[in-house]
């Protein structure tokens, strides 16, 4: 992913061949909305997603794609896409520089 010309995120997706064969999903551009757009058209809409963050160095290829300096380091997000029926239909590794990005979640905290 670039934005005016600067890359800012490296993206790796993993959908399950039985949904993804013969979509747009296999495209290089699965069009507006991206992947989760054409999943949930297809019936697999992710309800529930899972992320796991963490901050590294980059290795030596995502540094020069990102066009990082050495003492600069990444997130790394392992993203998990789940459906109603519980099933994982994307999964997804996110490479950012951490001085591009800023992380917000939100989400319901336990009452109890």
């Amino acid at each position: 992913m670039k934005a005016d010309d600067v890359p800012i995120q490296i993206a790796i997706s993993y959908i399950p061949r039985d949904i993804a064969d013969g979509t747009p999903i296999a495209e290089v551009d699965p069009g507006v909305g991206g992947i989760s757009s054409r999943l949930a058209e297809l019936g697999h809409a992710q309800v529930e997603l899972e992320e796991d963050v963490r901050v590294r160095p980059p290795t030596p290829d995502e540094a020069r794609f990102l066009r990082m300096i050495p003492d600069q380091w990444v997130y790394e997000i392992f993203h998990i896409g789940w459906t109603a029926n519980g099933r994982a239909v994307k999964v997804t590794t996110y490479v950012m520089p951490t001085y591009q990005w800023n992380l917000r979640y939100r989400y319901p905290a336990d009452p109890s």
